[in-house]
């Protein structure tokens, strides 16, 4: 027979292994634990500096890569914006299934009229918007934006004015250019003459930064924009309409759209909006600048966790 187990030496066994699974009551603090762990990372990071080096390269890279991108994104967006921005209107009237800003179309004038008779407004203006063509002294042609204001007020622009003065474009042949662009244009100063679209045309000032996605701002008087553009009288790109101190804009909205049709009725936010829409999710623009950016994320990870497994 085999003899049986001592009950008082089991007791005793369980007594030590209970005493073992205790926590130490000389375990090292918090501070103490990171500060071990700090430096035993820091010296499997320093063993193998080639390997190191190749690690941070990779994530500066790919930092890099996606900081780039959306900046370019955003970039793009803003200049996409920057005229609805500063362009002085509360509301927009803008031509149907308007979603971002961009000539071709046009809207009644019976549009402003409205907006004019209508409570909360402190005033309205036609805006044209539509291309133009410079020819150059070489004989090449440069594309512009023109920009069709009325004075005095000049709702829409040109706004950034370094050379010159607004009230240049009182002259029927006077029309305000980008700065940026002045050698493009043939190395263009104050007084010099340009065909614009067929009609000679005289710098009367420059703007600086009013490059959109697309060709530089030219602003030029209303009419004189609407013979360029060979507009109809009863027809005008948009409506800005200005709305007085305190009132609110979407009262003000929906009072405009029941005395109208055909058009489009937005606030300064909604518009904005709407090109930020357009611009990043209609375009394959966002498609790409989103890939590149994702690209950059992914390499980082990827280059993080390969040098983590090893």
């Amino acid at each position: 027979m085999v003899a049986s187990a001592n009950p008082r030496a089991l007791n005793e066994g369980q007594a030590a292994v209970m005493a073992s699974a205790r926590p130490i009551a000389t375990r090292a603090s918090i501070l103490q634990r990171v500060r071990t762990m700090a430096l035993l990372g820091l010296s499997m990071m320093f063993f193998d500096k080639a390997k190191l080096i190749g690690t941070v390269l990779g994530v500066v890279f790919a930092v890099v890569l996606t900081n780039q991108q959306l900046g370019i994104g955003l970039g793009l967006v803003d200049r996409n914006v920057m005229f609805v921005d500063n362009a002085k209107a509360d509301l927009w009237i803008a031509p149907p299934t308007t979603e971002t800003l961009q000539g071709g179309r046009t809207v009644p004038m019976s549009a402003l009229y409205a907006a004019r008779t209508t409570p909360g407004v402190a005033w309205a203006e036609p805006l044209l918007f539509g291309g133009g063509v410079v020819k150059t002294p070489t004989g090449g042609t440069e594309a512009i934006t023109l920009i069709g204001t009325k004075y005095p007020r000049y709702a829409g622009g040109p706004w950034n004015i370094v050379a010159g003065d607004a009230s240049a474009l009182r002259r029927p042949d006077a029309m305000t250019f980008e700065d940026s662009e002045r050698e493009t244009l043939g190395g263009i100063n104050l007084g010099s003459v340009r065909e614009v679209s067929g009609r000679r045309m005289t710098a009367g000032a420059f703007t600086w930064g009013l490059e959109p996605f697309g060709p530089s701002y030219a602003f030029v008087d209303y009419e004189t924009a609407r013979e360029l553009m060979h507009t109809a009288n009863d027809e005008a790109s948009y409506v800005l309409v200005g709305l007085e101190p305190g009132t609110d804009a979407l009262k003000v909205k929906h009072a405009i759209e029941a005395h109208t049709s055909g058009v489009k009725l937005m606030t300064k936010p909604e518009f904005e909006s709407s090109i930020r829409y357009f611009v990043l999710f209609k375009q394959s623009l966002g498609a790409s600048i989103g890939a590149s950016a994702l690209f950059g994320v992914i390499v980082g990870f990827v280059i993080v966790a390969l040098s983590m497994f090893s």
